[in-house]
């Protein structure tokens, strides 16, 4: 699985509805996140999807200081794809 795994912005509408479906259901541990608010991380470039060919198996949004420190927002991976270092890439 690994090998064929791909971390990309989210550049895409549907990767933003995939992010958005992953998100929701982690909602007990994320809390509720509008599909706004993926759009404009994506916007900035803070908004990073773990892909497996055209599934999204995890993603991470975060922000960038200037200072080059960063947080994240919310990372999670698909249950079917957890302990496999989906997260740690």
């Amino acid at each position: 699985y690994m090998s064929t795994l791909k971390i990309v912005a989210a550049n895409s509408d549907s990767l933003i509805d995939s992010v958005k479906r992953l998100a929701d259901s982690h909602r007990d541990e994320l809390g509720f996140h509008t599909r706004q608010s993926y759009l404009e991380s994506r916007d900035r470039g803070e908004l990073l999807v773990a892909r497996i060919g055209a599934r999204v198996v995890g993603f991470v949004r975060f922000h960038k200081r200037r200072d080059r420190a960063a947080t994240i927002y919310e990372i999670a991976t698909d249950p079917s794809f957890r302990r496999r270092g989906v997260g740690a890439r």
